[in-house]
């Protein structure tokens, strides 16, 4: 399989990140047989300096004519004060491929269970996807303020068709996990949501080997600590999908959680972390967030057994008690830990 791969690095930690992503995706090309080619693009604060924009045109056409994005990280203090922030950029980049997914998984590997905030009886196995609404609910409903600044309002709005294919894409995916999905709402106080939950029932009997149970959202938020291995695929609208993602990211107790915005014209693969100007070009970023976005992008290429290689192999490489500085003080460095992680490929 020959695929086109437009990286935009970004900032502070991204380009370390990426690297290694790369350089594990290129030992699972050499293994199975496939060719990756790659396109180098500045993004974010990166592309305000050289550009004066986050999101340049070069950038933009090389998005369009790539099979995926491999995302790093974006921003930093020294943008702050800019009039274009680079976060801009993200919105703007999701919005070009029509991205309307935005997926989330959250794994706690045995040898990391340490770091978790859980007891580990509690939270070993923890296995969670996220499929979080990306494109309509409140974030893009009507908003605005009362002209004397005395009230404000933003409306939750949905139609059947944005449900419809956000519903159809979970279960999808729940079909190659382990066919649960747990639909999130709050049908009990918003009509939204009743018809998220009438819309997600009628596409459930398309998919019979999935089992669909229904949870209200502060039940879930529940749950997430209390027993996050009752879930398998959490389906959510946008704010509520917004909220969730970032508690059960929080259950790792680390910035490795791979994530993805799909469902558009080309995928986008990120991991859930800031850009840590702070460690950038020392060589100690924990690239396993940005690998494991890249076994995400190959499942979304169909190829399975190749992303399962990836996640094995990043397994295995903590089994050996192989760490990164912001695990252990006797840690590997980041290009460290990415060789380690190929080396088991």
């Amino acid at each position: 399989m020959n695929k086109t791969i437009t990286v935009l690095a970004g900032d502070g930690i991204g380009p370390e990140i990426c690297a290694e992503a790369i350089k594990v995706l290129n030992a699972i090309a050499k293994k199975y047989c496939h060719c990756f080619d790659y396109i180098f693009k500045d993004f974010g604060g990166a592309a305000i300096d050289h550009y004066g924009t986050p999101f340049p045109f070069d950038a933009r056409q090389a998005v369009l004519s790539s099979d995926a994005v491999l995302l790093g990280t974006v921003g930093g203090p020294s943008w702050s004060k800019r009039e274009k922030s680079p976060e801009s950029g993200l919105l703007a980049l999701q919005g070009t491929v029509g991205a309307y997914a935005y997926l989330r998984h959250v794994k706690i590997h045995d040898p990391l269970i340490s770091s978790s905030p859980l007891k580990e009886e509690i939270c070993r196995g923890t296995d969670i996807l996220i499929v979080r609404e990306l494109a309509g609910g409140i974030y893009f409903g009507k908003h605005g303020n009362a002209p004397d600044g005395s009230s404000a309002f933003d409306t939750e709005e949905y139609s059947g068709g944005e449900i419809q294919r956000i519903a159809e894409l979970a279960f999808g995916q729940a079909l190659t996990r382990n066919k649960r999905l747990c639909s999130v709402d709050k049908s009990d106080r918003l009509d939204s949501s009743r018809l998220w939950r009438r819309c997600v029932d009628a596409v459930s009997r398309a998919y019979p080997d999935v089992e669909l149970t229904h949870m209200h959202a502060e039940q879930a938020a529940a749950r997430l600590i209390s027993d996050p291995n009752q879930f398998d695929v959490l389906l959510c609208p946008n704010m509520l999908g917004d909220i969730l993602s970032e508690q059960a990211s929080s259950l790792t107790g680390l910035s490795i959680s791979p994530c993805a915005c799909i469902g558009g014209k080309v995928g986008i693969f990120t991991p859930a972390m800031t850009s840590q100007v702070e460690i950038a070009g020392h060589n100690l970023a924990d690239p396993i967030g940005a690998i494991l976005c890249s076994a995400l992008m190959l499942r979304d290429f169909g190829l399975f057994d190749e992303a399962l290689c990836i996640e094995q192999a990043v397994s295995s490489t903590l089994s050996e008690g192989i760490f990164t500085r912001d695990i252990s003080q006797s840690g590997v460095t980041c290009s460290e830990m990415g060789d380690a992680i190929k080396n088991n490929i």
